[in-house]
């Protein structure tokens, strides 16, 4: 990676960061208020429409933007053959949505549901507009631009669900709020990268673009499989309340993943694509990136782990019980958020050399034990259970990664353990210290704070020492390269 893109990968690595960040501060902000304003059953409605309406977005997109943007070149031909594909699929699944929404209704025998899952169809005529502007700022990798565009969704959305939420409309706050995201989105993106509408369908593109995204495609499907089963599981067998404690244990417990995936990944896949016949800078790229997302993503969730009983009662129950029957998952899928961002870090390599075919089989695998065994594990052991399983499938695919990794870039074990077992370390000792010493600080509100505060501290410390400060004195020379502070 010559010094102008590696200046301009970490510039906007930082946009993200700064952009994710206070995004994220101002969704967990707008989601605690919702979470003490709505009831388990407002959010189990809609984790049970939003199942039908995730299974019908997986075929949205189709790999097309993918395979649009990691092109080296791109005429206008092949990009308006991409938005025509885009528009007749968008188009289709409004349609299919529209119509089909009452099986939704039947599955889960609540009419309410059929009504959020036509309005919420709307997005499929809504998101073919952000496409052509969204694949041309991140292929010029402007990043700065897209993360101000998700900033500005994110205040306003925030703002209209807390409003509509106080003035009673339980869970179609919600709906209505995603809904403007989409809408505030598309807008923005269109005034900053106009452009002019034109269909073209030249088919040995569009041939190509399936090529490419079939297998991500079928990937995702499987990934929403995945992902996804457990909830449509609790919500047909154990009803809209049960789920969601599960929904709200898997929202808070992928929270720093989602994050970190929206930082990091969005940045990697076009820039690794950039230099895609340079592998050993590939490598090292990914090794290092690998260890700056497992301390990151270690230190927030195992900070929340052990906050978790406090975070639940005294966050977003308002000092009340109303969620603690959710917190052994949360903390089961707090661990899981570590181990799952440290797994999708391999995706911008393998996609850089055009091996999507990976990460279906890989996929494929999970899910076969997972589905077989989702619905004893959920009779015999509940929802805990569940977010167990999800953990525990999440190790099926190291087998196939690690090879795979050799392969493409001559990663090996110890150099994977090399960068990990740090904030594994640290993530032991904090568990150990505040389960040992649990009754340190005060069961409330301000206790928590003390205790997140001290945890993250001390992960910090445990990790420092375990890596003589290296992360700390990278991390303070990449602030000085982009800009950030005075270099030293």
């Amino acid at each position: 990676m010559n010094d102008s893109l590696r200046s301009k990968t970490l510039k906007n690595i930082g946009y993200n960061t700064i952009s994710k960040f206070f995004s994220m501060a101002v969704q967990a902000v707008a989601n605690i208020i919702l979470t003490r304003i709505l009831l388990p059953a407002d959010y189990g409605i809609l984790g049970l429409a939003y199942v039908f309406i995730a299974f019908i977005n997986q075929f949205n997109d189709f790999g097309i933007s993918g395979a649009v943007t990691r092109r080296l070149t791109l005429s206008d031909d092949q990009l308006y053959t991409g938005f025509t594909m885009k528009f007749l699929l968008g188009l289709a699944l409004f349609l299919i949505t529209f119509v089909g929404a009452p099986i939704a209704g039947l599955f889960f025998d609540n009419p309410v549901i059929v009504n959020v899952v036509r309005v919420s169809s709307l997005q499929f005529l809504i998101n073919f507009f952000q496409f052509i502007p969204s694949v041309l700022l991140t292929r010029e990798l402007n990043f700065k631009a897209i993360s101000s565009i998700n900033m500005i969704s994110s205040i306003a959305t925030s703002l209209i669900a807390i409003t509509l939420a106080y003035s009673g409309f339980s869970f179609w706050s919600l709906v209505i709020a995603n809904l403007f995201t989409m809408v505030c989105s598309v807008t923005l993106m269109n005034i900053i990268k106009p452009i002019k509408i034109r269909f073209c369908l030249d088919s040995s593109v569009a041939m190509e673009y399936f090529r490419f995204g079939g297998n991500l495609f079928l990937t995702g499907l499987v990934a929403f499989a995945i992902l996804n089963v457990n909830s449509f599981v609790v919500g047909a067998v154990n009803g809209a309340t049960s789920l969601g404690y599960y929904n709200l244990a898997a929202s808070w417990g992928s929270m720093v993943f989602t994050v970190i995936l929206g930082v990091v990944m969005s940045v990697l896949n076009p820039t690794f694509a950039r230099f895609q016949d340079n592998l050993p800078k590939m490598k090292n790229v990914f090794l290092q990136g690998l260890g700056y997302v497992t301390v990151v993503s270690a230190m927030l969730n195992i900070t929340l782990f052990v906050t978790a009983s406090e975070f639940l009662c005294f966050v977003l129950g308002k000092g009340t019980d109303k969620w603690l029957p959710a917190v052994s998952s949360f903390q089961i899928l707090c661990i899981y958020g570590i181990f799952r961002i440290m797994i999708y870090m391999v995706a911008p390599v393998f996609l850089a050399v055009g091996n999507s075919r990976i990460f279906l089989v890989s996929d494929l695998l999970v899910a076969i034990v997972q589905l077989s065994l989702v619905y004893p594990v959920l009779k015999y052991f509940g929802i805990e259970g569940l977010a167990l399983l999800l953990l525990g499938v999440t190790f099926i695919q190291l087998p196939i990664y690690i090879p795979g990794l050799r392969r493409v870039v001559d990663v090996q074990w110890r150099e994977l353990l090399s960068v990990v077992w740090p904030s594994f370390i640290a993530s032991i000792v904090v568990v150990f210290v505040f389960f040992t010493w649990e009754n340190i600080f005060e069961y409330s509100l301000a206790g928590f704070f003390k205790k997140g505060i001290a945890a993250a501290l001390l992960f910090i410390i445990v990790h420092s020492l375990a890596t003589k400060g290296r992360y700390i004195i990278e991390f303070r020379g990449i602030l000085g390269e982009v800009g950030f502070i005075a270099k030293q």
